[in-house]
């Protein structure tokens, strides 16, 4: 298509975003484009309209700014792209958010900022203009910053004092986004930076082990990730990473799970299995981890028999009469291989009437394709079947599977053909309203 006839179709979408609704939607939450609201506030903001506007508008943006750009521009923009990962990731790490928020709306001055960071102030005030550049972090006058609505959230709400005595505790009582963040920036875009080393490494560039990711040729390790962590040197990546899940987690609308399926409709004896549980998925309904009964805010009524047991997750599955087997954040976490072999056990143990529910990113293809394969209907043209650059969320967790642990975030095409091969079948996929990045609910039965 002409990118000029791409032009006009984006300005069309663009200007039907100005429907009274949509205006009603922008007038109802403009306080939260201009104040800085904090962090605990900006993390559980899901006004319905809100998200809609900003999953309609978002993408006409991207999508014109690509046709705008030249091409060797763009690419290029998006190549230099790890400085950005850089520039925050000293300053989420020196405090400079938590530095500005002491200081107030007339900011510091950066010699300031970098006697409380012990940072040399010539070189962070480079770093700092250039996030500015970003929006995130504002320069209000030469050399002067202050906070802004995006910097703010990697506020902790830590006194300076407090984060110069127990650096350990930062994350403690804390949203966990800013933990998601340090992970991401820290690890995660280490690891990155060994990919194409590690796809052409001959030994492990086709290999499906967890071990042979890009981020054990990174550490050097030849074990999975999570035993590494295990060691008493790692404690302080360990404790990051269990923060930083449930900063992943509280980015995803609070009724995940209550919208993942009809729990009103089990019966009273039903039997639910939360496989694996951990951080961030079922405890918070009920005290056994039990997901059943009317949906409610305030919990679970007419709650079922269920299990806590976290079941090893290659061994047989001792519950043998489950109505659900739940899995959250369980599946992406392994190779196809090991992931048959979880649902392989969990099908041993169905009855014909059991439902696997599997809750977990599901990337749509950046290509058109059959309609059954959509949980939610796609975007009109010129856009991306997949809403671009505007919904990256769930390929960039793909991106960091891939880097750190070997394994990935599935399309449809993909679940369904791994659940085939374990004896299961899709049933259906539901969206999850108010979700980023494509977070979706899969019902298998077993066959």
């Amino acid at each position: 298509m002409a990118p000029l006839s791409s032009l006009r179709q984006l300005s069309n979408l663009i200007h039907n975003q100005s429907t009274p609704s949509r205006k009603n939607a922008a007038k109802a939450t403009s306080h939260c484009l201009t104040s800085m609201m904090p962090p605990t506030q900006m993390m559980s903001y899901q006004i319905p309209l809100w998200r809609t506007l900003r999953a309609s508008s978002q993408q006409p943006v991207f999508n014109s700014l690509r046709l705008l750009c030249l091409p060797k521009e763009y690419v290029f923009a998006f190549a230099h792209g790890t400085f950005k990962a850089a520039a925050l990731r000293v300053c989420l790490e020196t405090n400079v958010t938590e530095i500005l928020a002491q200081a107030g709306p007339d900011g510091l001055h950066v010699r300031e900022i970098g006697a409380k960071s012990n940072l040399d102030s010539a070189k962070l005030a480079r770093i700092m203009r250039y996030l500015a550049l970003h929006h995130i972090y504002r320069e209000i006058a030469p050399n002067i910053f202050t906070n802004n609505r995006l910097s703010v959230v990697l506020d902790t709400g830590k006194s300076i004092s407090e984060l110069a005595l127990y650096p350990d505790k930062k994350h403690i009582n804390a949203s966990g986004f800013t933990a998601a963040a340090s992970f991401t920036l820290g690890l995660c875009a280490k690891s990155a930076t060994y990919v194409l080393e590690t796809l052409r490494d001959p030994a492990r560039g086709f290999s499906t082990e967890v071990r042979d990711s890009a981020c054990n040729r990174m550490l050097g390790i030849d074990v999975p990730l999570w035993t590494w962590w295990e060691g008493p040197e790692q404690k302080e990546d360990r404790e990051l990473f269990t923060f930083a899940v449930k900063g992943y987690a509280g980015m995803q609308p609070v009724d995940a799970i209550l919208q993942s399926f009809p729990w009103e409709r089990l019966p009273q004896d039903a039997v639910v299995v939360d496989v694996g549980g951990g951080v961030g998925s079922a405890p918070r309904l009920c005290p056994r981890v039990e997901i059943s009964g009317a949906r409610s805010s305030q919990g679970l009524s007419n709650p079922s028999k269920s299990s806590s047991q976290r079941t090893i997750f290659f061994e047989p599955q001792p519950i043998r009469d489950a109505s659900v087997f739940f899995l959250r954040y369980i599946v992406h976490d392994w190779p196809d291989a090991y992931a048959r072999k979880i649902l392989t056990q969990l099908h041993k143990a169905a009855t014909p009437q059991t439902t696997l529910v599997i809750l977990d990113h599901i990337l749509p293809y950046a290509s058109p394709s059959n309609a059954s394969e959509h949980a939610h209907a796609p975007p009109p043209a010129p856009l991306l079947p997949n809403y671009g650059g505007a919904n990256a969320m769930g390929y960039a967790l793909d991106m960091i599977m891939l880097a750190t642990i070997n394994s990935q975030e599935r399309t449809i095409g993909d679940v369904t053909k791994l659940l085939g091969s374990a004896g299961w079948r899709l049933e259906r996929q539901i969206y999850i309203e108010g979700s980023s990045g494509f977070f979706h609910a899969v019902h298998a039965v077993p066959v």
